[in-house]
This record gives C-alpha cells, sequence and structure tokens, in this order.
C-alpha cells in the first residue's frame, strides 16, 4: 500500500439521509423539476467527496511526514530506546490527536517502547500483515481503523513507518491517531443537514464519520446507517 496513491484510506461513500422528501407528482413539468433536483444533488455530492478525499489526504500526509521525521531521528544504530521515549513523548505534546506512538519489533511484531507504558508482556502488533508489508516494501502504510488497540481503549487509526539501519528495516514506527484527526474534518466542511458521511479503510472499516463517530469508527462499514 503505498501511501500516495489514494492515502491508504477510501472515501468510499458519501451516506446520504433525509436531503430530498419523496413526493409523488404527476405531469412532465413536476418529473422535470425532480430530475433537475436530482441532478444538483449528484453534482453537489460530488464535490463534496472530491473536497473530503483531498481533505483526508492532506490530513494523513501530514501526519506521515511527522512520522518520518521520527523514524529519521532515531538512532536504530545503537538500539536507543531511552531516546526514542523522550522523543516519542515531545512529539506527542506537539500532535494532540497522537495517543500513542511505539516502536515494534520486525521478526515477533512485540511493541518494544512507546510513549506510553508498555505492558509486561509487552503486548504483539493487532495488525501483523501491515507490520510484515512495512519491512517488505520499506515504505509506509496506513493500516485502518480499530475499535481499540493493545495499550489504548478507543477508537483508533494506526499509521506505520519503517525505522531503517542503513537499508535494513530495524523497526517499524506506528501512530496510533485519534479519530477525531479524520473525523473530525467533516466539521470544516459544512455538511448539508441530513448528511451523513463516512470514512472507509481498505478492510471496509468505517475511520470516521460526520455524525457520532466514537459510536462507530472501526466498525464494519454498513451504508445508510443512521
Amino acid at each position: 500500500m503505498n501511501p500516495k496513491n489514494g492515502i491508504g484510506l477510501s472515501l468510499a461513500w458519501l451516506v446520504v439521509a433525509s436531503i430530498l422528501p419523496i413526493i409523488a407528482f404527476s405531469g412532465g413539468m413536476a418529473w422535470m423539476f425532480i430530475d433537475r433536483q436530482k441532478t444538483a444533488v449528484e453534482h453537489e455530492l460530488a464535490d463534496t467527496t472530491r473536497a473530503l478525499m483531498v481533505a483526508v489526504d492532506r490530513q494523513l500526509d501530514s501526519e506521515i511526514t511527522a512520522m518520518r521525521v521520527i523514524a529519521s531521528g532515531y538512532r536504530s544504530d545503537k538500539n536507543d530506546l531511552t531516546f526514542f521515549r523522550r522523543r516519542a513523548r515531545d512529539v506527542m505534546a506537539e500532535h494532540p490527536t497522537w495517543l500513542d506512538v511505539v516502536l515494534i519489533e520486525t521478526d515477533s511484531h512485540t511493541i518494544v517502547e512507546g510513549a506510553l507504558p508498555i505492558p509486561s508482556p509487552p503486548p504483539v502488533s493487532s495488525a501483523p500483515e501491515a507490520i510484515d508489508e512495512v519491512v517488505a516494501t520499506g515504505r509506509p502504510v496506513i493500516v485502518g481503523a480499530f475499535r481499540r488497540g493493545k495499550i489504548i481503549n478507543r477508537p483508533m487509526i494506526l499509521l506505520m513507518v519503517p525505522v531503517k539501519q542503513e537499508v535494513v528495516v530495524r523497526y517499524v514506527l506506528t501512530v496510533v491517531l485519534d479519530q477525531t484527526a479524520v473525523s473530525g474534518i467533516f466539521t470544516d466542511q459544512n455538511l448539508p443537514p441530513g448528511w451523513t458521511c463516512a470514512v472507509v479503510d481498505s478492510h471496509m472499516r468505517l475511520a470516521g464519520r460526520s455524525r457520532n463517530p466514537e459510536q462507530f469508527v472501526g466498525l464494519p462499514a454498513t451504508p445508510f446507517a443512521g
């Protein structure tokens, strides 16, 4: 998965409810009016979809860029986990939607260090396939949405980038992103009343929602859910 191609989260649909009343008309002029109204709504829907896709791409690209900076600054050749912990905490203070920043061991998929305390014994990541993809490609991966993680017990989105020692991926750096980083984008779009908009990840789980996101993010997407 290449974050530059669709940024890894697909804006699969805009769920639209209660936009126009369903009214039975008769006569050619009435049907023409309905057709024009339908066309106008379709154009507005397409424009909103494009705007949301751009906004989501921009937001996630910004998060990945910040993660690359952390990964490049980590001294993996010295295996300095203390340095990482301090740096992760400092960066989290600058990114209010970051719930945690962790390093994951590539072979065992074990979380070995993070900004927040690691449970004992250290847990295994919830996304082993994504870790393997980062290791194999050497590129960032936007994993998708989860209801909860091994350390954070709330809806989240996982982002991963490689931490390299020369050309070898030594660790996978993972940011646990609060769902508000994506769901909050809808607030800036001035959506019409009655519209429900959702961002769906590559696993068809809700990664953002314009209404009640805390109840739905991480769950399987269901079109036209209220």
